[in-house]
């Protein structure tokens, strides 16, 4: 019923085009989860990215302080089309301030706090988590049941968007486009008030996902529901409840459904027995999961998330609820992740009371894996990050990201394609890695990184944010990504328009200038490894970073500092962390100094704003210098303590600092 595509009465025109089958959605790239600051501006959309491809579906939590309701997106409904899995609530169109698009990368968002809240004080932003899944962009029209469904499937990661219109008749059939029996079907009225319906088709039971009661035998009730048993690997049916079919086939009401069924070495759903101890069960998944989804089936208690974006490393202990809008919570002891099983290491009657049963889904981020030829290494190369520029009586520029090389993908920095790989040879490959600037006085840029020895490849520091202090103004610096321009409160006629710094040719773009903007001139951006920094908002977000899966993981390097914004009588507010790590921008408060880089990105440092006393800019963060190659052929020494890890059949070498590696 979106007036875009289905007015009353209005006529639409449609073109439409055969599915190519050999573009059919790999494994690769489907599922991963980010961390992120929220910086919610009316007008003002921000991109969150760092997840490595275009998400089809994408659940938002905020983690804190507020305490808002999830919110979750999908490319078969189409952007600005929000559901809550904490509420029963109807869909709701969130009319340009939810997802605004689907990119590349991730998403663009407007201000709902579901994903993306305004500042609740001055400088002091929610934090959240965002959970995506990929399945295919090429939306398909399914005939496989008399109900025509809306369909994007990708069969090869076990993920399906199903849409359909209900008929009122129990012995419909709808098509889900999976290949396969799904393991578990998660299920909404659109448009209505209704349960999250949550189907278990190995032990043919039924609970919801808003709310903690237990999972029941599924028979239809009252009002129908889908007949689990039966489920084909083509499509659904429905069973009859004593009264009606309503709930998942009412007639004219529209429906989403989630269907999950596990790969091996990507995804597990299934059910564990607590023991009562903390040393809890074992449960073997085959992968080390990144995502794990807890509930009771056999008992009342909450649903539970716990993933690595949020808890990096063991023991994973900071709990989100799916059907509550609590904040996050630290549990302590909660869950392991494993090399090829996840533990529980509680007590909690939630996932370990002795003799409950429980449900779960587990899914490792999983990166396409490109491969590298015999006798080659790739490698990536990121320089220190620039410092954010000071404010005093005016604002500071971002800071510019460290330079971007690398030869793994198929971009670099600055929009270069990527570069050849190192042809292996015996001798010593010498790491150099940059520090990020220091925010102080003057314009301050971040340290080259290299390697030297057996290859010859330098990253430019990145250049540091323009801005003014104690001993005058200072210009925005170039570098691997240059530094933002300067204002200072000035009236649009006052000053001259600050430009940016420059970016260094396959490594890093230009820093923003300022800008003109109400009457004010207003600083510019860090440029990013992925992009300018925005300008002609307040205030000015750093450039895009790079995401790039060398380590292992989809990882956001390299992004642009972002600027503060003019503080008054009525404005006091920060930016976001650049686009992805750069550090943030502030606007007075009791800070000193403005936020730093990420660490080990080469990420840009944040500008400030005072209306008098000194604050200085954002550290920049500092590079780091990578080597992939397989395992195979990795031979020799290393010194400087590099982070040794493998990839399948690869070998990862991660420096954070200087060091070697001698082939032999």
């Amino acid at each position: 019923d979106h007036p875009d595509v289905n007015d009353t009465g209005d006529t639409y025109l449609y073109i439409a085009f055969a599915a190519d089958p050999s573009a059919a959605p790999v494994l690769g790239d489907s599922f991963n989860s980010v961390a992120y600051t929220g910086f919610g501006f009316s007008s003002y959309p921000v991109p969150v990215t760092g997840f490595g491809f275009s998400p089809s579906m994408i659940w938002f939590k905020e983690r804190g302080p507020q305490g808002y309701d999830h919110g979750l997106y999908d490319s078969v409904r189409g952007i600005e089309r929000l559901i809550y899995p904490d509420l029963t609530q109807a869909e709701t169109d969130t009319v340009d301030r939810g997802v605004q698009s689907f990119d590349p990368d991730g998403v663009t968002l407007g201000d709902n706090n579901k994903a993306n809240a305004s500042w609740s004080t001055p400088n002091s932003f929610s934090t959240y988590v965002g959970w995506a899944w990929k399945a295919n962009s090429a939306l398909k029209i399914n005939t496989d049941g008399t109900i025509q469904s809306i369909v994007s499937a990708n069969q090869a990661s076990g993920f399906s968007i199903v849409s359909y219109t209900g008929d009122g008749n129990a012995s419909s059939t709808v098509g889900h486009g999976l290949g396969t029996i799904p393991d578990i079907t998660i299920f909404k009225t659109l448009s209505g008030t209704s349960e999250w319906n949550t189907y278990l088709t190995s032990n043919n039971t039924v609970g919801f996902l808003n709310n903690n009661t237990a999972f029941v035998s599924n028979n239809g009730g009252t009002n129908g529901s889908v007949d689990i048993a039966n489920m084909s690997s083509t499509t659904f049916g429905f069973l009859n409840g004593s009264s009606s079919v309503n709930n998942q086939n009412g007639n004219g009401s529209r429906y989403i459904m989630y269907a999950f069924k596990s790969i091996d070495g990507f995804s597990k759903i299934g059910t564990y027995t607590g023991n009562g101890s903390a040393t809890g069960p074992v449960i073997t998944t085959g992968f080390q999961p990144d995502f794990v989804m807890i509930k009771s089936t056999s008992i009342a208690g909450a649903w539970m998330i716990l993933d690595s974006a949020r808890s990096p490393s063991n023991p994973r202990q900071l709990l989100l609820q799916p059907q509550s809008a609590a904040i996050e919570q630290n549990v302590g002891n909660a869950i392991d992740f494993n090399a090829n099983n996840f533990q529980i290491t509680d007590t909690n009657a939630s996932r370990n009371q002795n003799g409950a049963t429980y449900i779960y889904m587990a899914f490792k981020n999983n990166p396409e894996i490109i491969d590298i030829p015999s006798g080659e290494m790739a490698y990536m190369v990121i320089a220190g990050g620039g410092a954010g520029g000071n404010g005093q009586s005016g604002n500071g520029g971002g800071g510019g990201a460290g330079g971007f090389r690398t030869s793994y993908g198929t971009v670099s920095g600055g929009g270069a394609s990527a570069e050849s790989n190192l042809t292996l040879s015996a001798g010593t490959y010498t790491i150099t890695v940059g520090s990020g600037a220091t925010g102080g006085q003057g314009a301050n840029s971040g340290v080259d990184s290299s390697i030297s020895g057996n290859a010859s490849i330098t990253s430019t520091g990145g250049g540091g944010g323009g801005g003014r202090d104690q001993t005058g103004y200072h210009v925005a610096l170039s570098g691997g990504s240059g530094g933002g321009g300067s204002a200072n409160g000035e009236a649009s006629g006052g000053v001259a328009i600050r430009p940016g710094g420059s970016g260094t040719a396959n490594q890093g773009f230009t820093g923003a200038s300022s800008v003109n903007y109400s009457n004010y001139v207003r600083a510019g951006g860090g440029g990013g490894a992925g992009s300018v920094a925005g300008q002609g908002s307040i205030p000015s977000n750093g450039g895009y970073s790079i995401t790039s899966s060398i380590s292992g993981k989809a990882i956001a390097y390299a992004g642009g500092g972002g600027t503060a914004g003019k503080s008054d009588n009525t404005e006091s507010y920060r930016t976001p962390a650049g686009y992805a790590l750069g550090g943030a921008g502030f606007a007075n408060g009791s800070n000193t100094q403005a936020f730093a880089g990420a660490a080990n990105t080469g990420s840009g440092g944040g500008g400030t704003h005072s209306t008098s006393a000194q604050r200085y800019g954002g550290n920049g963060g500092s590079g780091v210098v990578i080597f992939r190659l397989a395992t195979s052929e990795y031979s020799g020494t290393t010194t400087g303590s590099p982070t040794v890890t493998t990839d399948g059949d690869y070998t990862v070498l991660t420096y954070t600092g200087s060091g070697t590696y001698v082939h032999s």
